[in-house]
């Protein structure tokens, strides 16, 4: 059965769709889906397919309802139009964010105890990912050097092995196999492995920093003065990010590098106790140099 959500290309989307009802329904054609529509031209609904014509408002309704979509799919089908229309990068970012998260359909694995083994290496993390890739063929030594920075190729097969033991790979046919999209662990307080894992992720963000061309990677910061609640605010926020980035890389079917992105919010300083405003004197010009008349100014 043909998913809407596993689409981003809605001609692809509707070419598929069609085939699909032709095989369920020999007598489905274009003339049958053009009179349902309410179009007068039988080979139009082709000719959107073919990239030849647009499809205006009005029929993208009319297709969610013939084709029977639910309320998130004709949500998810307007946006994939908006997308495949958008003149500007910013207009198909816009869009394309929007299907993000209206798809929101991740699949989640919570470790348990016995799987906290997982974040013992921080390159485990990365052999789950390039496990799965077309481009390797099995070989343990390449599948380390793959790595950056390269492990042996027996750390490359330790570490399969103990994906394979905890259930965070399948090997079907041959082939390595994710059983889930995101790995998450509720009781990363209470495991030294996960704080050991991100103090060795945040070693590697530092060697990218010489290692890595500006090109392929991006470190920013800044430094804010906040409360607690403007605090919670902005986790929440950088939580809901992580969910939108693990979005764009699960529909990312040319995938070639395994990333890693870090972020961190941290104090910097001890809870400021706020103190009440004071009014400075105004300055001696004569007896007082610029450097103090400037500092007194900051302070007012």
């Amino acid at each position: 059965m043909i998913d809407i959500f596993e689409y981003t290309d809605y001609r692809k989307y509707l070419r598929d769709l069609f085939n699909e009802k032709k095989r369920n329904n020999p007598a489905f054609s274009h003339r049958m889906l053009a009179r349902k529509l309410g179009l007068s031209t039988s080979n139009y609904v082709m000719l959107i397919m073919q990239g030849k014509r647009n499809i205006g408002p009005d029929l993208r309704s009319g297709m969610s309802l013939v084709f029977g979509h639910t309320r998130k799919e004709t949500e998810y089908f307007e946006e994939m139009v908006n997308f495949a229309h958008a003149k500007t990068d910013a207009e198909k970012n816009r869009h394309f964010s929007r299907m993000v998260l209206i798809r929101k359909n991740l699949k989640k694995m919570t470790l348990d105890d016995s799987q906290y083994e997982y974040f013992n290496n921080w390159y485990n993390t990365v052999i789950r990912e390039l496990v799965t890739s077309t481009e390797w063929n099995g070989d343990y030594g390449i599948l380390g050097r793959m790595v950056r920075p390269a492990i042996s190729a027996a750390q490359a097969k330790r570490s399969l092995d103990l994906l394979v033991r905890c259930g965070l790979i399948a090997v079907q046919n041959g082939k390595c196999i994710q059983s889930s999209s995101v790995i998450t662990a509720e009781k990363s307080t209470l495991s030294p492995s996960v704080t050991s894992f991100h103090r060795d992720m945040c070693i590697r963000a530092m060697e990218a920093l010489d290692s890595a061309d500006r090109e392929n990677r991006s470190m920013t910061g800044c430094t804010l003065n906040i409360s607690k609640k403007t605090f919670n605010l902005i986790r929440e926020e950088l939580a809901q990010c992580r969910l939108r980035i693990l979005e764009l890389a699960q529909v990312d079917n040319n995938a070639d590098s395994v990333y890693h992105l870090n972020l961190h919010l941290f104090p910097m300083s001890a809870p400021i106790k706020k103190k009440r405003p004071r009014r400075c004197k105004k300055p001696d010009t004569a007896s007082t140099d610029k450097t103090t008349i400037e500092r007194r100014s900051w302070l007012d």
